[in-house]
Order: structure tokens, then sequence, then C-alpha cells
């Protein structure tokens, strides 16, 4: 009776094995609820994109986002074989598209031409000349660019009186867009010291998500935004897809920075936003090298546009 009952108890026990063998070794490897490397997954509704990328090209990804958004992406030939090899993995959750390319873009030159209610284009560039086409925009689709108003012709003249005038509005018209306006009309100014003291102002005590993307887009046109400014910011509890902007801008400029990387831990972890625990945790992930990797690169910091 004993010898049967261990007889049935092989036989079960082979198919069983077999099974086993027979189950693809990636399979057993794959943690519950974890997408596959490669996986590229890109929707928008109107200008809110969300993304899911695992171990993608960073091309690929921009040609996806190109396509979904209908924005036309050129990007200059000598970068393309770099873009190429640069492995993105990242998740957004519903943000507008212009941040969804300044995250995948940290640390790089880019200009993004901002149509009536979404992104027309984004060149990124090396600064020598050729250029190719990723995502061929569809000319059916094409928006007409808005002529900038001519100044009035009492304007002042005076280039340090019209910079004062700007620095004034940016920081205390009560008006959101028109802060948001003088801000961006900043950029044209060549008082650097100006320009900065006012950044720093509006870092400092600014609350309009529009003003203070305004604000961010001039930060990253410049070269001495001092660390310390961008990491209040980012610790703040203001809006959390500018924070999250901001927090590129912080790893591109001080990536070696003990007091980042411990910013960035903390926000990980428990900061309030979404967006700002997800920039915090891509942001690490590239900083910190996974076991057998070298040294993480040093993202490169992005140089001024004029």
């Amino acid at each position: 009776m004993r010898s049967g009952v261990r007889g049935l108890v092989a036989r079960a026990v082979v198919p069983l094995v077999l099974l086993m063998l027979c189950v693809p070794a990636a399979a057993m490897g794959q943690a519950p609820g974890t997408a596959p490397p490669g996986t590229l997954k890109v929707s928008a509704s109107g200008d809110l994109v969300t993304l899911e990328a695992v171990d993608v090209p960073l091309d690929q990804v921009l040609r996806k986002l190109g396509e979904v958004l209908r924005t036309r992406i050129v990007i200059e030939t000598v970068l393309g074989r770099d873009l190429g090899k640069t492995r993105v993995t990242r998740n957004f959750n519903a943000i507008p598209s212009d941040q969804a390319f300044r995250r995948l873009l940290v640390g790089r030159n880019y200009a993004l031409m901002q149509g009536k209610d979404h992104v027309d284009e984004l060149r990124v560039f090396d600064g020598t000349t050729g250029s190719r086409e990723l995502a061929p925009p569809d000319r059916t689709l094409a928006r007409p660019t808005r002529p900038r108003p001519a100044p009035p012709a009492d304007a002042p003249q005076d280039e340090a009186a019209e910079a004062a005038r700007l620095r004034q509005t940016a920081l205390s018209a009560s008006d959101a867009s028109e802060r948001r306006q003088a801000m961006e009309e900043l950029s044209s100014v060549s008082d650097e010291k100006l320009i900065r003291d006012t950044l720093l102002q509006a870092l400092a005590r600014e609350c309009d998500t529009d003003v203070l993307q305004a604000v961010l887009s001039l930060v990253a046109r410049q070269d001495d935004v001092p660390a310390d400014a961008l990491r209040n910011f980012v610790a703040s509890d203001r809006d959390g897809s500018t924070r999250a902007i901001a927090l590129d801008h912080l790893v591109a400029q001080t990536p070696d920075d003990p007091a980042t990387r411990t910013l960035l831990r903390s926000l990980a972890s428990s900061d309030a936003n979404q967006d700002v625990r997800e920039a915090a945790s891509n942001a690490l992930e590239s900083l910190e090298p996974k076991d057998g990797d070298g040294p993480a690169p040093v993202p490169a910091r992005r140089g001024r546009r004029q």
C-alpha cells in the first residue's frame, strides 16, 4: 500500500516540476504590476499628457509624444545618436505637455514653441548646424502664429528704465497675467543682476502657477541662480507641477550636492504632491547608479539661450 502511495506522489511531482521548468525566467523575476523594459505608453487629453516609459530610448519617447500631441520635433543631427543611447524611465500623469518635455530634457539645450493651446514645436540643439525631424508636423493642424504687438510709440527708450518697470510689474502688479507678461519680457533685458534679483524675489513669494512657469522658464536661461533659492522653492508648499520643474533644474545644476540629494530623498518619500514625488524618485534613479554600474553620469548644465 505504501509503495503505491509513493508511486502516486512521484507521478504527481514529475508534471509539477515540468510545469515549473516551462515558466519563463523573465516572468518569474518580474515583480507583479511592474511594466517590462521597453514599455512605452502615451496618451493625451487636450494638453495634458499621461506617459509610462520603462527603459526606452529618449528619441523614441520624443517621437511618440510628437505623434500624440501633433508637435513638430526637430533634433540637431549631432545629437541623434546620443538621444538614441539615452534610455529613460518616467511616469507622468496628466501633466501639461510643456512640463513633460522639460522633465525629459533636463540638462539639454532646447526651445519650445508654444501654440495657442499646446506645444507646436520642440527643437533640441547642440549649437551646431544640421537637424532632422523625428515627428513631421501635420500641416492640416498647423496654427497661425500670433504676431507680437509692437511697442507703443511712447514706450521708454532708456533700457534701464524699461528694465526697472518690468521688474516692478513682475513683482508687484495685482493682475497675475501682467506679472507673467512682464516676467517673460525680462528675458530681453541685458541687466543680469536685475534679472537674478527679480527671480530670487519671485521664487520666494510668487504663488500663481502661470507666473511661476514664466519664472522657471527664465531660470532655465540663467547660470547663476543660487541652488539654495531653488531648494527652498522645491521644498515649499506651493504648486506641485512648478516645484517639479524647479526640481529638475536643481538636479541639473547641483547633481553631486549632498543637500540636493538629501532633499530628493525626503521629497520622494513624503511630499504631499504626486508630481514632486515622481520627479524626485526619477531624479534619484538617474543620479544613483545601480549595483554593478559605474558612477552615475553628471547631467549637462543647460546653456543660456538667446
